[in-house]
């Protein structure tokens, strides 16, 4: 049986590792569509096609997150077929993120207020 002290720590330690992915992941989607050009020069060359010459199930998908983010779907299934299906879980992740990250400000927000009118109260 799992301790309640380490449930929450093995919370707390996921959700910090899904903020720093979803970051990493909103930054790709951000260049894709404003800097298109920055993440083509900053994706990695494809291990699996300088040393075997052969295309791995990624190959292509920086290509593919540049064209759907021009709105070019069909250009970016041929490059890699999976590749709408990443944009759009990236997508629904970053927004995840958005709402996480807007609760938690909102929340220290509230929790600030309600400290400072504690203090004006005893005052």
């Amino acid at each position: 049986m799992l301790s309640c002290k380490f449930k929450k720590d093995l919370s707390v330690a996921l959700k910090s590792v899904w903020v720093i992915v979803s970051v990493f992941i909103s930054a790709v989607l951000f260049l894709s569509v404003f800097y298109p050009e920055a993440l083509l020069r900053s994706a990695p060359v494809c291990f699996s096609k300088a040393l075997y010459n052969t295309e791995c199930f990624m190959c292509g998908m920086t290509r593919a997150f540049n064209e759907i983010s021009r709105g070019n779907f069909i250009q970016a299934n041929e490059l890699n077929s999976v590749s709408i299906i990443i944009y759009f879980l990236f997508v629904l992740n970053t927004a995840a993120l958005i709402f996480y990250a807007t609760g938690k400000i909102l929340k220290t927000h509230n929790l600030y207020k309600k400290h400072q009118n504690t203090l004006l109260n005893k005052n």
